[in-house]
């Protein structure tokens, strides 16, 4: 196979532009509604304890916000794994545990996020990697990284705090290193391969459906007998159970609460939405220009969307009948896995929680991207094509690329992203609320890590009232401008009651965010 080195050459020069993207304004973007849990686990402090300390309808400043997202030296490794155990078991504590040790060192949120750039960088030799073993072809093993490089969906979650990366670094690496000791059976490449299964176990909760699709890649590609293959994969097995039934049983010890858990069940949608979110989701793979969660009838999102759809499928047919099975299986295994275990459940429950937000479906994009390398790689190098053929597929990757391109530059430059989970910007409300010279942020939301994620962006004259969910304060007199941020009932009409008219916050269609007027 031949492929042209210009092409090459550009190939490499966006994957470095790729690299570079991963560290641009790290710590300049806003904080995420989730990245304020990883700063608040990491930092050894519980959920309780912070409800007890600011949900108290008291008069608070931003610092009492700000003590439960910084580093206590007194707090260590054991009020860390503790902290998760009782409160979030389902975020099993490698990763919080790393992000602590670092922020011993210097205590800030970029710390917390260069952990994610830094199991983001890991990726991509990861990537080469697997498809090294899967196809043979450096040239696929080369486009495989540049379209993770350049992959919106993993540039915005290389950048936040959370374990997302460290996941997708163990899903390669135990992918290639369970085909490596197929392939060449020893001890090392065993025991390798062992090791990413236990760091997985204690990693992620969605890195068990990786060893789910390792165990349907092991089933059909080996000998249905007992020989030293399947005593080594039923050993592994073995490693991560026990590695797993040692954090769920720790979790138990510590008398957990279900309460974050519950959230993954407690939600409905109609099936417009959640299809809705499935494409854009896909979308995100090549492209993405800053939306949320669109209606699928917008103008100038059905294109892109039907150019994903239309690519992904047809790389993922042109994968099962151009390759051997062996190579196929697998990736169609990581994705089998999650349309089985997560999205049909929410489809046949009408939720969207397990499927329908971007970071839970990588190994669907794993899949997906490793499939249009290895389309790309036939398609433009192989020696039977004709040049007019391989013409147009060079192209068509350059876009590739190049929708990457666009996406990082308009991503990283942003502050305010659709991954932050926060419906209204930080910055934009902070320039609202200092217009005014006392102004008091009410709420009553059952997750006060909302309104703390917002405080960084906010003066540290703005003030707050946070209330008991199911409560509602009474409010003060002497603020300039009052305003309810993630507000239920009964405060919102309690409020009525003091005097007030509901405004509507002019930067959200959301109903849980307004502008206090005294009538």
């Amino acid at each position: 196979m031949t492929f042209p080195k210009q092409l090459r050459f550009l190939v490499i020069l966006l994957l470095v532009v790729g690299i570079c993207f991963r560290f641009v304004n790290l710590d300049l973007k806003s904080i995420s509604f989730d990245e304020s849990y990883t700063l608040l686990r990491s930092t050894g402090h519980t959920e309780a304890q912070m409800f007890q300390d600011i949900v108290n309808e008291q008069v608070i400043g931003r610092e009492a916000l700000m003590k439960y997202q910084r580093m206590d030296l007194s707090r260590t490794t054991t009020d860390v794994v503790t902290s998760l155990a009782k409160e979030e078991p389902q975020l099993p504590p490698f990763y919080f545990v790393l992000t602590h040790w670092g922020m011993r060192f210097q205590d800030s949120i970029a710390v917390a996020r260069g952990l994610s750039v830094f199991f983001g960088l890991l990726v991509l030799p990861a990537a080469y990697w697997l498809a090294w073993e899967l196809f043979g072809s450096s040239i696929a093993s080369l486009i495989t990284t540049a379209l993770i490089a350049l992959s919106p969906a993993h540039l915005v979650y290389a950048q936040e705090a959370r374990p997302y990366t460290l996941w997708i670094f163990l899903t390669l690496v135990s992918s290639a290193a369970l085909l490596r000791a197929l392939r060449y059976p020893s001890n090392r490449h065993w025991w390798l391969y062992r090791l990413t299964l236990v760091v997985g176990a204690y990693s992620y909760l969605y890195f068990g459906l990786v060893l789910v699709a390792h165990s349907i890649y092991f089933l059909f590609t080996q000998k249905l007998q007992w020989n030293q293959s399947v005593r080594r994969f039923a050993v592994s097995l073995l490693m991560w159970g026990l590695a797993l039934a040692s954090w769920i049983g720790f979790a138990i010890y510590n008398n957990f609460s279900p309460r974050h858990i519950a959230g993954f069940f407690n939600n409905s949608v109609s099936l417009q939405h959640l299809v809705n979110r499935w494409v854009i989701n896909m979308t995100r793979v090549f492209l993405d220009y800053g939306l949320g969660y669109p209606k699928f009838d917008i103008p100038y999102h059905v294109p892109f969307a039907l150019t994903a759809l239309l690519l992904s499928g047809y790389a993922l047919y042109y994968l099962w009948t151009h390759t051997e099975k062996k190579t196929s299986l697998l990736l169609l295994s990581l994705i089998g896995v999650q349309v089985v275990m997560l999205m049909l459940p929410d489809l046949i429950l009408r939720r969207y929680r397990f499927s329908g937000e971007t970071r839970y479906l990588f190994l669907i994009y794993l899949g997906i991207q490793f499939a249009i390398a290895y389309l790309f790689t036939k398609k433009i190098a192989s020696a039977s094509n004709p040049r007019w053929q391989s013409t147009v597929w060079q192209a068509a990757l350059i876009c590739v690329l190049l929708a990457g391109v666009f996406s990082g530059a308009a991503s990283s430059q942003a502050s305010y992203w659709w991954n932050k989970a926060i419906p209204i910007n930080p910055q934009q409300t902070a320039t609202i609320l200092g217009r005014t010279a006392r102004p008091l942020v009410v709420s009553n939301s059952p997750f006060p890590n909302l309104i703390i994620a917002l405080s960084y962006a906010l003066d540290p004259k703005t003030k707050f009232l946070l209330a008991k969910p199911g409560t509602a304060p009474k409010i003060p007199d002497n603020f300039t401008e009052v305003f309810l941020y993630d507000a239920y009932e009964p405060l919102l009409s309690d409020v009525q009651k003091q005097g007030y008219k509901l405004e509507a916050f002019p930067l959200t269609e959301e109903y849980r965010y307004y502008r206090l007027v005294k009538q």
